[in-house]
């Protein structure tokens, strides 16, 4: 799982366009354009057809300039492997039920244009796309922006784009709400995301620095064949009152990431809910954790996998005396917690679903028994601390409001 995912990272490291070459650039004089009129200016970079408009070459809105789209259709097809159209914006872009798509399906794998791309790169404009009401379809990448362009992203759907349907990175932004993600993941690096009330299906989020004040919220993630939510790289903000499920693994944090995970659902994934890598150290508060990990108990001689996994060189905190965790875990197979590390993680108030300290520990593998209180703490190294732990029905259900 893991590897699949640095290479997808890999890839999306070598994607790039030069924003200072265009086929077609507008005059940048504070111009509103149509797809109707800039198809009158350049038949060659944009033709009007029976179906919609034809994005032929590289189109450039420049940074004083407005392209205004509504109600049509705009194909962004493949020339050849040397041309690959691209609308480029440097200055704004507002589309109304529009369709953005290919006649590819599906689409052309390594064609590394095929998008609209909004970018500050070069200019001190503001580069800013609004999409309302937009589909994405079949394109390689739907839509993304570097180098302080935003993107405005409003009851869109996304489907069958295998690099990204949204892509930030180098400075993006992007604010996206009750929207629909088919086939077609987010993908930030080193940028700024508010993602909210979105569902991602069979392709969730892959982070890499994500930057503070970024959030992922109530938003529903699922049937991912890797992680619903992968986060790396010192990576801040929140991920909170989401629902994560039927996934491989429901989150992974990696790479010392510091992100405070809270009020989410994380259920019914396969390999685990929660794995914790790479010196991670995130804040976990008031998730369900429930039926994860129900692989059947393995006969090598391994343990099955857990609901949360925490490697040797990482630090969540589950809660501390004075902040406890809240956590609930329900149904979540042999082993909830599994932690083999030099590292104390603390685990206080959290409601393990079992009657008694014994059941809890039963659901807890770390460190052996026989460890000696190396610094006369009174802590020993490589431990679960737990305290003031509540029990609650198992049968219990989860609903987000």
């Amino acid at each position: 799982m893991k590897n699949s995912i640095f290479a997808g990272l890999f890839l999306f490291s070598i994607i790039s366009i030069d924003p200072a070459f265009s086929d077609f650039e507008s005059f940048d004089i504070g111009t509103t354009y149509t797809l109707t009129y800039l198809a009158s200016l350049s038949s060659g970079a944009i033709e009007s057809t029976t179906e919609g408009f034809v994005l032929k070459e590289k189109v450039t809105i420049s940074p004083s300039d407005t392209l205004t789209a509504e109600n049509d259709t705009l194909l962004i097809n493949p020339q050849d492997e040397f041309n690959n159209p691209t609308l480029i914006i440097k200055g704004r872009l507002c589309a109304f039920n529009m369709r953005f798509r290919t006649n590819s399906d599906p689409p052309l794998n390594g064609q590394s244009g095929n998008q609209i791309y909004v970018t500050g790169y070069c200019h001190d404009g503001m580069a800013e796309a609004v999409l309302t009401s937009c589909t994405l379809q079949n394109l390689f990448i739907g839509i993304s922006a570097s180098h302080g362009g935003k993107v405005d992203i409003d009851r869109c759907f996304f489907q069958n784009c295998p690099c990204a349907g949204l892509f930030l990175h180098s400075q993006g932004k992007s604010e996206a709400k009750d929207s629909f993600f088919d086939h077609a993941g987010v993908v930030v690096n080193s940028s700024l995301i508010n993602l909210h009330h979105c569902t991602l299906k069979s392709v969730g989020m892959n982070v890499t620095d994500l930057l503070e004040g970024s959030s992922i919220s109530h938003c529903d993630i699922s049937q991912c064949m890797d992680s619903g939510i992968y986060i790396r790289e010192g990576a801040r903000g929140e991920i909170r009152d989401n629902e994560i499920h039927d996934c491989s693994y429901g989150v992974v944090i990696a790479s010392n990431a510091s992100l405070t995970l809270q009020g989410n659902i994380i259920r019914d994934n396969l390999d685990g809910g929660l794995f914790v890598t790479e010196k991670a150290i995130p804040k976990i508060r008031q998730n369900a954790f429930q039926r994860n990990a129900l692989n059947p108990p393995r006969n090598d001689g391994n343990l099955a996998l857990p609901a949360i996994y925490i490697d040797l060189d990482s630090q969540p905190n589950l809660g501390w005396r004075s902040d406890p965790g809240n956590n609930i875990f329900m149904d979540s197979g042999v082993i909830y917690l599994y932690y083999t590390g030099q590292k104390t993680i603390y685990a206080f108030g959290n409601d393990w679903g079992k009657p008694n300290d014994a059941e809890i520990e039963y659901v807890i593998y770390h460190r052996p028994d026989d460890l000696e209180d190396a610094d006369g703490s009174g802590i020993l190294s490589g431990w679960v601390i737990l305290n003031d732990v509540i029990s609650i029905p198992q049968s219990r259900e989860f609903v987000l409001y």
